[in-house]
């Protein structure tokens, strides 16, 4: 029963704590979700929780009424640890077994990767957390999640790398990596492999910018485009470019059933506006899924009476 089994988001924020979490622990299983996801999985886990020594939950968070349900079972809650950043998740702390911190005392925007490095920190330190290179990477990973990278370009390459190496390869090379170097720099192949992105980005932007739809949602005027990519470069640039026609720029991934909302202005709360569609996030970055039955319902429209 020395297994530690995690739970994490698909995204940066979400993937390094599995790097973490590898070089602490000496036997860790993963799953990477979505935000709707999440309930259905630890649910599934709850009658078999004694598979695990214990059950990690970063980046990402639980319903109410499931946690309700956590409370309420010693076993159940001395057993799993949320630790979460989402502003719009705050009131989750009233349960003990859940952490939400999305500023800190000192004033510093918190990551999911930030919290699960302090908390193996606190409770399971090792040397090698406290390496220039592990402290760089989690850094990078934190000013990346919060939006407070522009002050040092470099942090922002280690998101673009995820999207070049995929999940599995960027889990095993940083995990290889952190435990052979003692502090953290881009190696040359990584610099030209994020030289020719920049430019794969600029082009995709030029491309997808042309293909916005405009909408008034709940108030706001909104450009909706259909992306498979580059997310947050899209929605940044698409949101500064036009930041006197839209107030968010909606991103649709179809494949995947995800839509990502970026904004730059001030009045705009993107944590309660994705609120509204079952999503979460930040203030400028939010996301949402597309209902699970619009694929379906697509195919209908377009074949019709034929099917």
């Amino acid at each position: 029963m020395s297994k530690i089994k995690l739970l994490t988001h698909t995204d940066l924020d979400g993937i390094f704590p599995v790097i973490l979490g590898k070089l602490v622990f000496k036997e860790i299983e993963y799953d990477l979700l979505q935000v709707d996801e999440v309930d259905d999985k630890v649910k599934e886990i709850l009658p078999i929780i004694d598979t695990y020594e214990h059950i990690y939950i970063t980046d990402l968070n639980i319903s109410k009424s499931l946690a309700e349900i956590i409370e309420q079972n010693v076993n159940y809650k001395n057993k799993i640890t949320i630790l979460d950043h989402h502003i719009g998740k705050i009131e989750m702390n009233q349960f003990s077994f859940i952490t939400v911190i999305d500023t800190d005392e000192t004033g510093t925007k918190q990551s999911g990767t930030s919290l699960f490095h302090q908390y193996l920190i606190k409770h399971y330190d090792t040397p090698i957390l406290h390496t220039p290179c592990i402290l760089t990477m989690v850094d990078y990973i934190r000013k990346v999640d919060t939006w407070t990278w522009q002050d040092n370009k470099q942090s922002i390459w280690i998101s673009r790398l995820l999207g070049i190496f995929g999940e599995d390869y960027f889990i095993n090379h940083f995990y290889e990596y952190a435990k052979t170097h003692e502090t953290f720099e881009y190696e040359q192949k990584d610099i030209y492999l994020l030289e020719v992105e920049e430019i794969r980005i600029q082009n995709y932007i030029e491309k997808v910018k042309k293909d916005i739809i405009p909408v008034s949602i709940a108030g706001y005027q909104v450009g909706v485009l259909f992306i498979e990519q580059y997310t947050s470069e899209v929605g940044n640039a698409l949101a500064t470019m036009y930041q006197d026609t839209y107030d968010i720029i909606a991103m649709v991934k179809m494949r995947i059933g995800r839509i990502g909302y970026r904004a730059i202005k001030e009045n705009v709360d993107l944590t309660i506006f994705s609120q509204k569609f079952g999503g979460n996030g930040h203030k400028h970055a939010a996301g949402s899924s597309v209902p699970s039955l619009l694929k379906q319902e697509i195919i209908e429209k377009i074949y019709g009476s034929e099917m």
